[in-house]
């Protein structure tokens, strides 16, 4: 005991400071591993979730004393049986203490959160959480003014999530609205928050995308006051990852698709004003497919849509588009037997209906409200050049007496000076193929605000025979042959009486029908033509300057039954005006209506031929 003493009393004091801190060492390699991860462990599973009111549970804490680092395992906060509110596998945080004491900062090397999990509900009285923001926002304290004490920033060189899941689920309508991302990443480098500092914060974001794609995000953000300049890239993101998110709003299931942006966002608050700044340098989505409850025919398909030089200005109200192209769109519409169109369902969705007009309801502006003048400013809109190329849209009906379809082949639209300012002429080019064989072609330009047109158009050798299915369904008639020809203009204005004018030229070439009774032709002609046609309907007149019928040839004939073969060319089911007299509901003309006037100038046939048959 008496050498112990002697050697400790010959220690020097740089020995007997070597021993303190070897002593305190130990001791805190000791309170690291024995008595950290317990102590954090109690302290998130009581007063933790004593202050945001959910029984909140961890497996352990792992404190590495050597690296400095802090790993969570298996936290979870509960909300429903099937679904926490939050929960993750584990978190790890690498904390480094140099730049810490250096640069008056917290400074974490590494921030990586795996397998984490958001259950987000929203409900007719709120979200989820809001019960935690309430205890959290009513257990705060405002702080003295002048207590301040100086900013401290926070800094991360590496910030990760690995495999996350969120979840978002709408049941404050009347039909519940759910929606899902799994395998979630996203590495953030480089992130910088600093609370209350007036410099920028840089940043740089990459995130990884449900499906595929990358979404990179770089720029620099203040919090107070609000400021945030960031690009934005985005590159083959698969959008039927998101096909319930539209589906939620209407009936359509993205099958495929791949988007791709280049763009810049800034955002700003200006005193009372928060300005807002879109730039969308290019926008594409290259083999959109879209479907609803019927896989064949494809609902719609589009081989690419661009989208150039958008800009659009929250503060300043306005949306300018430089070009948009649609290349090779192709759609397959039918007409089912009571006649509603396949893309009626999108037109008329009552879910949506009745969520938009709730929400309408209950925060819809006071008349003379500020928020109800601003409404009615009237925004300004602008493409510059609108193009579709070489679209087909294919048309087909399901009565089961048309069995011919009809479709429209290399369609080219072109629109320029897109815009809803008032009296502005937009100019408009049309072409097309009318079922393969047909021309057609509009040219002209009309004005959006107030809605008025003035066209030229023209169809050329438009082929009738596929247009036999219609007249057979209601008489006896079956076209082999003939092709239309139709050139003129036509006039709108939505002013007024909403009046129609329109010139034009119809004529009917080669044409041959025969009767299905007897399978014989039984009219044809080479040409009917209708010259210097006139339509008013706001005087009620059609004017025909001349008819000329050329080479008419026409069969009458008598059958067994004493019956001419023209009287009954029509088939009962079409001859609704004669049961109706058979019944004793003649149709009356509606009382008070103005008769319309018909005239036509000249009536001409050429080298016609009528045959007579008698076969009674």
């Amino acid at each position: 005991m008496t050498t112990l003493t002697t050697r400790l009393k010959l220690l020097s004091w740089k020995q007997w400071a070597l021993i303190v801190l070897l002593l305190l060492y130990l001791l805190y390699i000791a309170l690291s591993y024995l008595y950290l991860p317990g102590k954090l462990k109690q302290v998130v599973e009581t007063d933790v979730a004593q202050l945001v009111g959910r029984d909140i549970t961890v497996e352990r804490f792992d404190y590495n004393p050597f690296d400095l680092s802090l790993r969570i395992f298996n936290l979870n906060v509960p909300d429903k049986p099937d679904a926490p509110l939050v929960a993750w596998e584990q978190l790890y945080v690498n904390f480094t203490p140099w730049g810490s004491l250096f640069n008056w900062e917290v400074k974490l090397e590494t921030l990586q959160l795996d397998q984490p999990e958001i259950n987000i509900d929203k409900t007719a009285e709120g979200f989820n959480f809001s019960d935690i923001i309430e205890r959290v926002a009513g257990g705060e304290t405002q702080p003295e003014e002048g207590t301040a004490g100086p900013a401290i920033a926070l800094e991360i060189v590496s910030t990760a999530i690995n495999a996350g899941r969120f979840r978002f689920s709408d049941l404050s309508g009347k039909q519940p609205a759910r929606s899902e991302m799994d395998d979630i990443t996203i590495q953030v480098f480089d992130l910088y928050l600093a609370t209350g500092d007036e410099h920028l914060n840089p940043f740089n974001i990459t995130a990884a995308i449900p499906g595929g794609g990358t979404l990179k995000l770089a720029g620099e953000y203040r919090l107070d006051p609000l400021y945030v300049d960031t690009s934005v890239q985005a590159t083959g993101i698969e959008l039927k990852e998101f096909s319930d998110f539209v589906n939620n709003v209407v009936p359509i299931h993205l099958s495929s698709g791949q988007l791709s942006l280049d763009a810049g966002v800034h955002l700003e608050q200006q005193g009372a004003d928060l300005a807002f700044l879109f730039t969308g340098r290019d926008l594409s989505i290259a083999q959109l497919a879209m479907d609803d409850f019927m896989a064949d025919p494809p609902m719609a398909r589009i081989e690419s849509l661009q989208v150039q030089g958008i800009e659009f200005d929250l503060l300043q109200q306005s949306v300018i588009v430089d070009r948009v192209q649609v290349i090779n769109p192709l759609a397959n519409q039918w007409m089912d037997e009571e006649g509603r169109l396949r893309f009626e369902h999108l037109l008329v969705e009552k879910v949506v209906d009745e969520n938009v007009q709730q929400k309408v309801q209950q925060q819809a502006p006071q008349s003379g409200s500020p928020a109800a003048q601003e409404a009615s400013e009237p925004w300004s809109v602008r493409v510059n050049r609108l193009q579709l190329d070489n679209g087909r849209f294919n048309f087909s009906h399901r009565h089961p007496d048309i069995s011919r379809g009809h479709s429209v082949t290399q369609l080219n639209v072109t629109l320029q000076n897109l815009t809803l300012q008032e009296g502005e002429r937009v100019p408009v080019v049309v072409s097309a193929r009318l079922n393969e064989q047909g021309e057609l072609t509009l040219e002209g330009d009309m004005a959006l605000v107030p809605f008025n047109l003035q066209m030229d158009y023209s169809v050329k050798n438009l082929p009738l025979a596929p247009f036999s299915d219609y007249v057979q369904a209601a008489s006896y008639l079956r076209i082999e042959k003939g092709a239309l020809q139709v050139a003129g203009s036509v006039a709108l204005d939505t002013a007024g009486d909403a009046p129609i004018t329109s010139q034009l030229q119809v004529a009917v070439d080669n044409f041959q029908a025969e009767d299905t009774r007897t399978g014989k032709p039984v009219v044809q002609f080479k040409q009917v033509r209708l010259d210097e046609i006139a339509l008013d309907t706001l005087a009620q007149k059609v004017s025909v300057g001349a008819v000329t019928l050329t080479e008419p040839n026409m069969l009458v004939a008598i059958d067994q039954d004493k019956q001419l073969n023209w009287a009954s060319i029509a088939k009962d089911e079409g001859q609704t005006v004669a049961e109706a007299a058979t019944e004793g509901k003649a149709a009356e003309p509606a009382t008070g209506s103005t008769p319309w006037h018909y005239a036509v100038g000249k009536m001409e046939i050429k080298n016609g031929l009528t045959r007579f048959e008698d076969r009674s």
